[in-house]
């Protein structure tokens, strides 16, 4: 099981696993944004609820890029959210509640507004109210180094059940993958990436990835995905392709890759595929096997012509939540707050800080004030035994 999806004993075993068939949906996404709509179609099934979304903005001041997938709403419905164009909190309630507190935390409406007013505020009466929306439970998921926002969330109606803490503890197992998700997409979107520079989005991703010709051949493996094949314990390579120590498996595997690849080739295509790889010394990696489909209309304008086939390698062992993103969801820090905590725990002075960030010193020292009221630590020290307490590791 992933060390991302830690035991809560109200959920039950079929959330885990619900979890797990869920996450490579999101990958899956990635590559091909058209897909979205399969993934919010299974949340919408674990969640029991009739309708979900996602949406992405990038650049900071004014946007300068929005995608949107929707399940489950109407044509009207789907019209009127995307030319709504009215909000600020005199409109929708939520979003001044909800940030900075709640930032990349999921959260159910009922955690930040009241029923009445949420039914007194314009977003309702305009947009949820006509299309038989009351609930919702979502997760915004904010990037300062990438000015972007990546928002994910299902949405219940007036003779549903509204959502509670276990359906918040539900949405939290998928959040390590929804932040993966949200790095590379807004990579590939904000930078308008190309192949060469694929590269790069790709290799500063915790996820072990690679990418992979019709026949297997490795054509671009991230650093993640390089130690697991050079390390050759069930993965490998074997003439350039990706393959496995075990002959079953290594069969198992190439079939795999050949028959993503041909979906591809279909007009419909979009097979995504699940292999358990066994290891001598360590727990089974689970590969899931999708397709960038370039050859689809829907592919995004950063992906070569041969790369058909991806495969995302998840290791059990390994944690897929950098320090940055631990401290902001334990202490509700932003990014820039977080990193701020993470260097002085790594024994950085504010001046290094500073220099390293390309910030002056008195704007790290009002972030750091930020920092401590939130964390409740006094003083520097303080602040710095209560990083060092979560045993996370300090990456600079």
């Amino acid at each position: 099981m992933d060390t991302n999806i830690v035991d809560d004993p109200t959920l039950s075993e079929a959330d885990y696993e619900s979890a797990l068939r869920i996450t490579p949906l999101f990958y899956d996404a990635v590559l091909q944004p058209g897909r979205w709509e399969t993934a919010l179609k299974v949340m919408t099934e674990w969640f029991a609820a009739p309708f979900a979304s996602m949406h992405l903005q990038t650049a900071a001041g004014q946007f300068e890029h929005y995608l949107w997938f929707g399940y489950g709403f109407t044509e009207a419905a789907k019209e009127d959210y995307l030319a709504y164009g009215n909000y600020g909190p005199e409109v929708d309630p939520r979003p001044r509640r909800y940030f900075p507190r709640h930032v990349n935390k999921p959260v159910h409406c009922r955690q930040i507004v009241t029923e009445s007013e949420w039914h007194r505020s314009p977003m309702y009466q305009d947009l949820f109210k006509p299309y038989g929306l009351e609930f919702s439970l979502l997760v915004t998921i904010v990037s300062e180094d990438l000015g972007t926002m990546f928002s994910v969330g299902v949405y219940r109606g007036p003779d549903d059940p509204p959502f509670t803490q276990t359906d918040v503890d539900r949405f939290q197992l998928l959040m390590p993958h929804l932040r993966r998700a949200a790095d590379v997409y807004g990579r590939l979107v904000s930078s308008e990436i190309k192949s060469r520079q694929l590269e790069n989005a790709f290799d500063d991703l915790a996820l072990a990835t690679l990418f992979t010709n019709t026949t297997g051949e490795i054509l671009f493996a991230n650093r993640s995905a390089t130690e697991l094949l050079d390390s050759e314990d069930g993965i490998c390579r074997s003439n350039g392709r990706a393959s496995h120590s075990e002959p079953e498996t290594a069969t198992a595997l190439a079939q795999a890759i050949r028959k993503v690849a041909a979906e591809t080739r279909q007009e419909d295509g979009g097979k995504v595929l699940q292999l358990t790889l066994a290891r001598r010394d360590s727990p089974p990696i689970l590969a899931t096997i999708c397709s960038p489909a370039a050859g689809s209309p829907d592919a995004g304008p950063w992906l070569s012509s041969q790369l058909r086939v991806a495969v995302f390698l998840t290791d059990p062992q390994k944690s897929y939540e950098t320090t940055t993103e631990h401290l902001q969801r334990i202490f509700g820090l932003t990014q820039a707050e977080a990193k701020i905590a993470r260097d002085l725990a790594a024994g950085l002075t504010l001046k290094e800080i500073a220099g390293k960030r390309d910030r002056s010193l008195e704007t790290v020292r009002q972030q750091l004030k930020s920092v401590m009221s939130k964390t409740g630590a006094r003083r520097q020290a303080e602040l710095v035994k209560s990083v060092l307490a979560l045993g996370i590791p300090l990456e600079k």
